[in-house]
């Protein structure tokens, strides 16, 4: 909202970007791009293009409808938005090409795999193409709007209203999978071999065969509209400015004591680590029974923890 886009390095620091101000007033919906150029659509055709996420330019837009989805192949830009519309480009910054469509549904999504180009949107609108310019409807079985498409994991996977989840490994024959929920599912990710879903009401969805899906625990009630992953980080965001954070693959570098000291009878600790590692601290008096204390984890991107162990009784020596 508000022309807003935010970077981050690590998925802790977020920067707000800066943006024309004649786009404050802009929904930004979709971004995406290559390596040397970044481009961000949102309502009323506003287009952003960028050669760094640092400073983004307007450009003059190709169409007036709301826009949301980009996609880069490697060779040409892509958009999709309301009343059917694709645009090309091979360029990205200008020269743009509406396509025929067949269709008037919103385009909200769209997708590259080994076989094609994928657009998904409203009414279980699936469009495909072998070339910018050819466009072919495709038998779906579900008229559910299709919030995002996404080729991930070697599959096609849609998500969308009322629990949708439909996949495909050619993009012409679509099956239906049971989420177990009937929420809108926005967003589609993969990473370490489970698929993962955001949708309305915090919801996130994990599976590791896209037919049997189960619902992971959040921190917001709030609607997510968005999930990317870095290494072995994901980030889902959502409604409110709300950012969440899970590092789903637990560091192989161990945590460290980096100091330890007793004030006031409390043990002290200072750890060293990754942002977002967990682990436990196990005690001992003898190195046979050990006591295990509570998950701790990095919470922001220093790499330390200080600890502070309450101590009623301090033993003559213990073990950490």
């Amino acid at each position: 909202n508000y022309g807003t886009i935010l970077s981050s390095p690590d998925g802790y620091q977020w920067t707000v970007e800066y943006v024309p101000s004649s786009v404050s007033n802009a929904v930004l919906l979709g971004i995406g791009g290559g390596a040397n150029l970044f481009l961000t659509v949102g309502s009323r055709g506003t287009v952003l293009y960028g050669t760094n996420t640092f400073l983004w330019n307007l450009e003059t837009s190709p169409t007036t409808n709301d826009l949301e989805g980009v996609l880069y192949n490697g060779t040409n830009y892509f958009l999709c938005g309301g009343n059917g519309t694709i645009l090309t480009s091979p360029s990205g910054t200008g020269n743009w090409t509406k396509r025929a469509t067949g269709t008037t549904a919103f385009l909200t999504s769209l997708t590259q795999f080994p076989g094609g180009t994928i657009a998904a949107g409203d009414r279980g609108t699936i469009l495909a193409s072998t070339s910018p310019s050819s466009w072919a409807l495709q038998p779906t079985p579900t008229t559910n709007w299709l919030s995002q498409v996404a080729y991930v994991g070697g599959y096609l996977v849609a998500v969308g209203e009322n629990g949708t989840i439909l996949t495909s490994t050619d993009g012409h024959a679509w099956t239906s999978q049971n989420s177990g929920v009937n929420v809108w599912l926005n967003s589609i990710d993969y990473l370490d071999g489970t698929w993962f879903v955001a949708g309305n009401n915090g919801i996130v969805l994990g599976s590791q065969t896209l037919s049997d899906w189960v619902q992971f625990p959040t921190l917001t009630s709030q609607s997510l509209y968005g999930l990317a992953h870095q290494q072995d980080q994901l980030i889902a965001v959502g409604a409110g400015g709300v950012i969440l954070r899970s590092l789903l693959v637990q560091p192989s570098t161990p945590v460290n004591i980096a100091n330890y000291s007793v004030a006031s009878g409390d043990a002290v600790f200072l750890f060293t680590g990754r942002l977002d590692q967990q682990f436990f601290l196990q005690s001992s008096t003898d190195l046979i029974h050990w006591n295990q204390g509570p998950l701790l984890d990095f919470s922001d991107d220093s790499g330390t923890l200080l600890y502070i162990q309450p101590q009623t009784n301090s033993p003559t020596a213990v073990f950490y």
